[in-house]
């Protein structure tokens, strides 16, 4: 990592601190400017769209830390369904701690321009989510898998952020349960396991 994105890394943890008291404001940027070391400048210079490219950047950033999350546990030894559960519960687990700020990121997606930036995300994260797990699928059957996996980690999502049991454990059963209603679809089973065999045998 350069020292660029270093800095604007520790921006967005500083940022995320402070969304819960003030929100996507401008305070917050000079809250977070202050506890990064940084002047207002500085911080305009990172981020010269303010608060809605500091949310893009930190979607790609939530990217980043997932992939690096998930390459610590043998990933690519698991099957395709165990990778893509665990893919979603890494990058979950990591943000629970910062969850009042994500309900103030959802809250803006009642927005024009922050709403094509979230939708943006998730499709992007889905994406990311499946090609990790070895799908290079080009056809009808990639638009397919990317729309169940945005309807499934969605609704996992929103169930997270309201979650207070045990190590997130209801969220990791709902998840579950969201992944084997996907794989009951007929198409999109037989789908699925063709793409396991193929890729377990090459």
């Amino acid at each position: 990592m350069n020292s660029e994105n270093h800095l604007k890394d520790n921006f967005i943890m500083a940022t995320l601190s402070q969304v819960p008291l003030t929100g996507w404001t401008r305070k917050t940027i000079q809250e977070a400017a202050i506890l990064t070391n940084l002047d207002n400048m500085e911080a305009d210079i990172l981020f010269p769209n303010g608060c809605r490219e500091i949310i893009r950047y930190w979607f790609q950033m939530a990217d980043r830390l997932m992939i690096d999350d998930i390459n610590e546990d043998n990933f690519y030894r698991l099957r395709v369904r165990d990778k893509i559960t665990l893919t979603i519960r890494k990058r979950l687990d990591r943000w629970k701690s910062y969850r009042p700020a994500v309900k103030k990121t959802v809250a803006l997606s009642f927005f024009p321009g922050y709403a094509e930036d979230i939708f943006s995300g998730l499709t992007t994260t889905a994406d990311l989510i499946w090609k990790n797990a070895g799908d290079r699928s080009t056809d009808f059957n990639y638009y397919t898998k990317r729309s169940l996996l945005v309807a499934v980690y969605t609704s996992t999502f929103f169930y997270w952020l309201q979650d207070d049991s045990k190590n997130l454990n209801n969220t990791w059963e709902f998840l579950d349960r969201r992944i084997s209603e996907v794989l009951s679809l007929p198409k999109f089973g037989k789908g699925l396991k063709n793409f396991y065999r193929h890729h377990k045998s090459n």
